[in-house]
């Protein structure tokens, strides 16, 4: 359609599973009604203009980093449960004296070690996400009064935990491959 382009902007590392594009509209009117105006929206002589205080965009932003939180904190469990219920069945090496039976994978000290850790790191993220769910949740009574004290510290919270956390499932996974 003329004056109409569509693009995707491509994958992104680590959160493939939500698409991102864009829309370019030239020299083409497209009805106030049928704007997407959730946060925004353009006046009747063209002005652009927030309809809500712009740090509440930092809040979902943040919502959406604990939500990857959570979700690492999940998966990390997932491919946990795997991996001790194949270490728990798979047998190898029988280097017991006096018996041929192999020894199970779990009875490995590198094993054992590669699974609790990999567990333990589960753990703390989903810890760490409550706490910081918690205080999203303060955070969003303070916004209602018009209050952004937490804001920061929600910011940086959501931004490091969700950059160490994508990191720590990443490795995590792959070592209990």
């Amino acid at each position: 359609m003329p004056g109409v382009e569509v693009g995707d902007i491509g994958t992104k590392l680590g959160y493939n599973s939500i698409d991102n594009g864009y829309l370019l509209l030239t020299h083409l009117r497209v009805p106030r009604k049928a704007h997407l105006s959730r946060f925004s929206e353009i006046t009747k002589i063209g002005d652009f203009e927030l309809k809500s205080d712009p740090r509440l965009l930092y809040s979902i932003m943040s919502l959406t980093r604990l939500s990857i939180v959570m979700a690492g904190a999940f998966n990390i469990f997932r491919s946990g449960l795997v991996a001790v219920r194949y270490a728990v069945c798979r047998r190898q090496f029988s280097n017991q004296k006096g018996t041929k039976v192999e020894r199970k994978l779990l009875d490995y000290q590198v094993h054992l070690e590669t699974l609790g850790r990999n567990l333990s790191n589960g753990l703390a993220m989903s810890l760490a996400a409550k706490g910081i769910e918690d205080l999203h949740v303060t955070a969003m009574g303070e916004f209602d009064k018009g209050e952004f004290k937490s804001l920061d510290l929600l910011h940086h919270l959501t931004a490091g935990v969700k950059s160490l956390a994508t990191e720590m499932v990443y490795v995590g996974c792959d070592e209990m491959r």
